[in-house]
């Protein structure tokens, strides 16, 4: 009995230690589960650097050039701070969390790529926290910055960029100025000042230039793939201007040699008057453009419509005269139409009806130089007043479709040098005009 206790009792103590032991194995298991998770939240929020430039080189990866041991990688933030020039360069690709340049009031910060990579979530240039130093940040070498976040310059702030790829969203509110190396931004907001580069300069984001704020290129292309708002100014020089998705200007844009491509709608939401300048450089138009509150002038160069879209293309001119140089009409479906109110007008000094498929009816007084068609099968249509001041040559219509001249006995049509149109059918609803010049129509004319 006493042997089957003693038994019992060593059983019983046995369990005891066992539970004892496996508690504490239980707490030290959460305790290592709760310092992963600690760690992790640590390495989560990553580790704030500020640049010293202690070390013996530039180098990003040596440990003395920071405050801290250790150098900025992934998930980490770089500080550069200080009133004095600055220059970090990578030794190797790095992707950190954040850079921030200019904290404390640096006066230029140079970060070279050395032909590396930098990747970076976040990039903010600040202009000093006393305000007192126009920061500078400039990314050299011939590596690559990558901004996958957001990029933001602040008022009192600069940013030379030779290679970057902004692709999530940047707002400048001083100074974006892009080098030699191709440049690519996200979504933009810009109230201050951005200068492309002398390669290409990309935006496929939505771009907003607010009142005040510039877009300049220079020798390369500015090509613009989104929806595009306007209150600033745009200006190309001899590089070309390309927007692809819808344009909204109530600001400013101009071209000198290069050319301006619109292959989304153009127009104003305001009354106020836009400008849209062109020099000597051709402007395309693929889509419609409204003119409504747009002062366009075309000093040089041709602007060219010539949309393929099958529900056609149109100009309209509300209440402006709208110069252009030359002007060509080479819509392959869905016809042309310029349209508007009788105090509308299309100036230009030559106007080319190309040998298209597709119609060409302008519901606005015309008044141009010399009107030119060389063939074609679609109908020409004129329905306002229109001018033509060349009286040394006729204007011969080479189409062999309809000419329709005028909508109403009152409207006047002046062919100065006379006209011509023998190939197609013409109908004339009005009175011609000419300077004593012949007018020579085919046999089927209905008057």
């Amino acid at each position: 009995m006493l042997f089957g206790d003693t038994v019992k009792t060593s059983a019983l103590f046995q369990n005891t230690i066992f539970s004892f032991f496996l508690k504490r194995a239980r707490t030290v298991k959460y305790c290592a589960v709760f310092a992963v998770y600690v760690l992790s939240a640590i390495g989560a929020w990553g580790t704030d650097y500020t640049w010293t430039g202690g070390g013996t080189d530039s180098n990003w990866t040596t440990e003395n050039n920071w405050d801290i041991s250790g150098y900025p990688r992934t998930g980490d933030t770089a500080i550069f701070t200080g009133n004095t020039e600055v220059t970090a360069v990578l030794d190797g690709d790095i992707t950190i969390s954040t850079i921030k340049t200019g904290t404390e009031g640096a006066s230029k910060v140079t970060i070279d790529t050395n032909g590396y990579t930098l990747t970076t979530t976040n990039f903010t240039v600040n202009a000093g926290a006393t305000g007192s130093y126009n920061t500078t940040t400039v990314i050299t070498g011939n590596g690559t910055l990558t901004v996958s976040g957001t990029a933001t310059v602040s008022s009192g702030a600069e940013m030379n960029v030779n290679a970057a790829n902004f692709s999530g969203t940047v707002t400048n509110n001083r100074t974006i100025t892009c080098g030699d190396g191709a440049v690519t931004f996200g979504e933009t907001t810009n109230s201050g000042r951005i200068t492309c580069s002398t390669t290409t300069t990309v935006f496929n984001g939505t771009v907003t230039v607010l009142t005040g704020g510039t877009i300049t290129g220079s020798t390369g292309t500015a090509e613009f793939k989104s929806t595009v708002t306007n209150n600033g100014t745009i200006t190309g020089d001899s590089g070309a201007i390309k927007f692809g998705g819808i344009v909204t200007n109530d600001g400013e844009i101009s071209a000198s040699s290069g050319e301006i491509t619109f292959s989304g709608t153009y127009g104003s939401y305001t009354t106020a008057t836009a400008k849209l300048t062109a020099s000597s450089g051709n402007t395309y138009f693929s889509s419609n453009a409204d003119f409504s509150y747009t002062t366009f002038t075309a000093t040089g160069g041709t602007v060219l419509f010539n949309s393929t879209a099958t529900t056609g293309q149109k100009l309209i001119l509300a209440n402006n005269t709208v110069s252009f140089n030359e002007i060509t009409i080479q819509t392959s479906a869905g016809g042309f139409t310029a349209e508007g109110t009788e105090t509308g007008n299309l100036s230009a000094k030559k106007l080319t009806l190309a040998s298209t498929n597709a119609g060409a009816v302008f519901n606005v007084p015309v008044t141009a130089e010399t009107i030119e068609n060389t063939g074609g099968s679609f109908n020409i249509t004129f329905n306002a007043a229109t001018k033509v001041s060349d009286i040394t040559n006729p204007v011969i219509f080479g189409t062999t479709g309809m000419l329709t001249l005028g909508n109403d006995t009152t409207d006047t049509l002046t062919f100065a040098g006379g006209i011509t149109h023998t190939q197609g059918n013409t109908t004339l609803c009005g009175k011609i005009i000419t300077n004593s010049a012949e007018v020579t129509l085919s046999d089927n004319t209905n008057i």
